[in-house]
Parts: structure tokens; sequence; C-alpha cells
């Protein structure tokens, strides 16, 4: 047996600086993470069905235990991204605020708080995850799959996926933005071009779905793209997507201000594709109903429908903003406000051509007309912030990634002296 030479046994058991751990070790752990990673991005897919039927809910129940845990796993190795840190802040201050108006702890209330655990969690963890180009495929592959599947069962029937067609279209969302964060984000040429073809098959879906606001989501993240392939400066992409933000919000406020409560049944007004079908009484209501209580909220888990005459008490707000407004009052709705305002900044700024403030923004205009982002469909909700918080895996795709600020410049004569540096490194090894 060869003996070993001075230093050897150093080399190979002496603990990494970062970790205190010997390389072996933490060449182990390194790749248990990454495959933490890659079994939750290829769990993600199936997590809008937990808003179906039968057995999809059961799968998408499946899918959100197994994602809920493998973002404890990835707690446990402490891996918390700074870029987010502000919005997963204001999605824990919301908690306190919604405890104060609540009568009682019932069991809505305890599932949102739940909820709101999890978004904070997810956006904590999202940017720091890390996996290969093996679940990027898997995963793009899941999401053709089942968007052809639904799109199939949308048309023909047989087997209905979920009870409110507009689920459908809730899904087609979340699927787009998964192909688009993995398929191209990664790419710096004929992004929009990608975006099209990456986006036809959820498109078709959420046509078929008749869901108005998703076939308009879907197209906002191809638009966006655009948007960004013609915008250089950095300061003007933030200025562009914040203004178009606050003038939807804006927006849907004079509209549901205009409109009347005269009427608490919406009944007539439901499936009627050229109004707001019934949308706009909701809202009314809401408005109504806060302004009567002090701009105060209703508490953790309440929901609107109570207010039409008690025929609709499960009936959310059709509107995740109003939503939050009726649980947590006009100091709730700031701070998811402020929330949107840090990741709609953080993601314009970006280097992955408009994909990541894309995604963000048709995901927030869609929540204008639905509410994703908690409650209804929270296992869309969960994919999507995870998605938009994700950063794009250039290397992992086999691509040069964007060159990244390296600090100061350096004279000549500094270069040479850290070259000289590496050289004698490597030649001691």
């Amino acid at each position: 047996m060869r003996r070993l030479g001075p230093g050897e046994a150093t080399r190979v058991d002496a603990p990494t600086a970062a970790t205190g751990a010997p390389p072996a070790v933490e060449k182990r752990a390194r790749r248990g993470r990454r495959s933490v990673d890659a079994a939750l991005l290829v769990v993600l897919p199936w997590l809008p069905l937990l808003s179906g039927e039968g057995a999809f809910r059961v799968v998408g129940s499946i899918a959100f235990v197994l994602t809920a845990g493998m973002l404890l796993l990835c707690l446990r190795d402490h891996r918390l991204s700074a870029e987010t840190r502000v919005p997963a802040l204001g999605f824990l201050v919301l908690l306190p605020i919604g405890a104060v108006f609540s009568s009682a702890l019932d069991f809505q209330a305890a599932r949102q708080v739940l909820q709101l655990l999890l978004i904070a969690l997810a956006l904590r963890l999202a940017p720091s995850l890390r996996f290969g180009a093996l679940a990027r495929q898997m995963t793009t592959g899941l999401c053709l799959l089942l968007c052809a599947v639904a799109l199939v069962l949308n048309l023909y029937g047989g087997v209905e996926i979920y009870a409110n067609p507009n689920g459908y279209g809730v899904a087609s969302v979340c699927w787009a933005a998964v192909l688009l964060r993995f398929n191209v984000a990664p790419y710096r040429s004929w992004r929009v071009l990608r975006a099209v073809v990456w986006l036809l098959l959820p498109a078709l879906l959420a046509l078929a779905s008749e869901s108005r606001s998703s076939l308009a989501a879907v197209g906002l993240m191809a638009v966006w793209i655009g948007v960004f392939v013609l915008i250089k400066a950095s300061w003007l992409r933030v200025t562009v997507t914040l203004s178009t933000f606050v003038l939807s919000i804006v927006a849907i406020l004079i509209l549901a201000a205009g409109s009347t409560f005269d009427s608490p049944d919406i009944i007539p007004t439901v499936g009627d594709k050229s109004g707001l079908s019934g949308r706009n009484i909701i809202w009314a209501s809401v408005l109504a109903a806060i302004d009567a209580n002090g701009f105060r909220g209703f508490g953790l888990g309440s929901l609107p429908g109570g207010l039409l005459e008690n025929h609709y008490e499960g009936l959310s707000a059709h509107n995740g903003f109003l939503q939050i407004l009726y649980q947590f009052g006009a100091v709730g709705l700031l701070v998811l406000l402020g929330i949107c305002i840090a990741l709609l900044i953080a993601m314009a700024r970006r280097q992955d051509g408009g994909v990541s403030a894309g995604i963000l923004l048709a995901a927030l205009v869609h929540e204008l007309f639905e509410v994703v982002i908690t409650q209804n469909h929270f296992g869309a909700g969960l994919l999507l912030w995870i998605i938009i918080a994700v950063q794009t895996p250039v290397r992992s795709l086999g691509m040069r990634p964007i060159r990244a600020w390296r600090g100061p410049a350096m004279d000549a004569t500094e270069r040479r002296s850290k070259s000289r540096v590496r050289c004698t490194v490597r030649a001691r090894a």
C-alpha cells in the first residue's frame, strides 16, 4: 500500500471552511440537497390538482404534502435567500393583523395560517433551489402531459378534473409559468418566439375553459417578454412593470366602486361572458362592508359570500386583493401591495429577459378576477410563488451564465498578482 505523502491526509480529511465538514461529507450533502430540490421540482406540476375533484384532489393533496415536507427539508439546511426576504416577512406580518380581527380560530382561519406560513417559506427558499437538466426536462414533460390531458377532458368530457371550468384556466396559468421558466428564460435569443411556442398549449387550455382572465394572463406573459426585449434600461423596465400593476389595481377599484349593490342576487349574471359574471356585485358588497366596518377586516379565513343574504356562504371575493382587504382590512391590503411592489422590483431587475417579471405580473393581473394566492386555489398559488421566486437555472442547462458583477475593476498589476497566486495554489495542490 502506498504511503501517504506529507499533507495528503490533510487534503482528504480537512474540514471545509464553510461548513466544518470533510469534503467527502460536504459533497454527499450537496448531492442530497440537489436531489431534494429536483424532487420538489418534479412534484410542482401536480399542485393545481389540489382544487380538483375525486381522485385528482387526492393526487393534488399528496403533491401538496410532499411539497410542504421538502420545503421543510430545505429549511433544515438554512438555505434562505435575501432576494425575497422582505416579501416573505410581509406575509408573516399578515398573521397578527388577521388574528386581531378574528373572533375565533376556526378551520378556515387555521388553514389560512398554514397557507401564509408556506408562502413565506417558499419565497425565502425558492431562489436558492438548485437542480439539474434532467429535473427540468421531467417537469417540462409533466406540464405538457397534464395540460394536454386537461384539454382533452375539458373538450370531450367523460371525466371532470374541476367542478368549476375556471379551474382549468387557473391550471393553465400555472403550467404556462413553469414552461416559461425552464424553456424560455435561459435563452438569450428568440425569446418571444420561444414563448409563443411553449405557451400555445396552455393558451388553448385557457381558451377551452372560457376563463378570460386566465387567457389574458397567459397572453400577458408572452407580451411582457416582448416588452422587455424593446426596453433596455433597467430603471425603465421597473417603472413600466410597476405602472402596469398600479393601473390595473386602480382600474378594478374604480370598477368596483362604480358598481351598484341594489340586489344581492348574482345568479342571473353568473356565466354571462359579456360582463363580469357577477364579480362586480361581490366587489361592491365587499367595499360596502369594509366601509361600514371602519376599514377594519373581518379576520382570518372569513369569506364575503355571507354578505349576499347568506345564500353564498363559501363564495370568495373573486379578487385576491379585495379578499385580503375583507379579511385583513386596509392595513393588510397595504402590506400585500407592498409585498407585490417589492417582488415586482426584484423580478424586473433579474437578467432573464422579463420572464420573472412577466410571470409575476400575469399572476397578479389574474388575481384581480380570481383568488389563487391564498385559500381557493392554494395548490396553484403555491406553485406560482415557487416558480416566480426560483432563479433561472442557466448553469444547469449547460449554457454560459450571464456575467455577474465582480467588484471594482483591477489594474494590470493587480491582475498579474492574483494570477500568480492562483498558479501557486494549483502547483501546491
